[in-house]
């Protein structure tokens, strides 16, 4: 199921790098973004973004998620 769920969130981020414009389009400027990282922030922000969402797939569909918040949240000893 996590592999389904994976491939569905890549489509989805590179949908979104893909398709900046539109998605711009859509939500318009993101005053955030148009602050901290300038002109055009917004579009930077989305790429980002998609980008984001197609890095978490991978650790998702890699069960590397799991390992991570183990080593962060279960004590040595256990």
């Amino acid at each position: 199921m996590r592999y389904i769920f994976g491939v569905i969130f890549i489509v989805l981020g590179a949908a979104m790098v893909i398709w900046t414009e539109k998605l711009f389009g859509w939500v318009g400027q993101i005053q955030w973004a148009e602050t901290h990282i300038g002109p055009g922030g917004t579009r930077t922000f989305i790429k980002l973004l998609g980008l984001a969402v197609i890095f978490i797939a991978l650790l998702l569909m890699t069960g590397t998620v799991e390992d991570i918040l183990t080593a962060i949240f279960v004590p040595k000893g256990i």
